[in-house]
C-alpha cells in the first residue's frame, strides 16, 4: 500500500513509500480494508470490492460476487488506485 503524502501514517517521509502487508488467507480482512478505507477515504462500493479482492479473488470473481458488472469492478479498482496512489508497475 502506497503511503501518499497527505497520509497521517507515522512515517512521515519525503520519499516515496510503500506498506507491504503479509497476511494468513485464512484470517478475516476486514480490518485491513478498514484501516485502508479510513486512511483514504473508500466509498462503501470500493471496500467491498477492495474486501473481495483482498481475500484472493479475481475481479471477475469479486464483480460477480457482488453482482455487478465486470466494468463497474474495473471502475471502482480504478478509483481505488488512483485514492491510495497505486499503480500495476507496468513497463510502458
Amino acid at each position: 500500500m502506497p503511503i501518499a503524502h497527505r497520509s497521517e501514517f507515522w512515517l512521515n517521509s519525503t520519499q516515496p513509500c510503500a506498506i507491504l502487508f503479509i497476511s494468513d488467507p485464512d484470517i478475516p480482512a476486514g480490518d485491513a480494508v478498514d484501516e485502508v478505507m479510513d486512511a483514504y477515504g473508500l466509498t462503501p462500493s470500493e471496500r467491498r470490492l477492495l474486501s473481495e479482492l483482498i481475500a484472493g479473488r479475481s475481479l471477475s470473481e469479486a464483480a460477480e460476487i457482488l453482482n455487478i458488472k465486470r466494468v463497474t469492478s474495473r471502475n471502482r479498482l480504478a478509483r481505488i488506485m488512483a485514492k491510495t496512489a497505486t499503480h500495476t508497475g507496468r513497463a510502458s
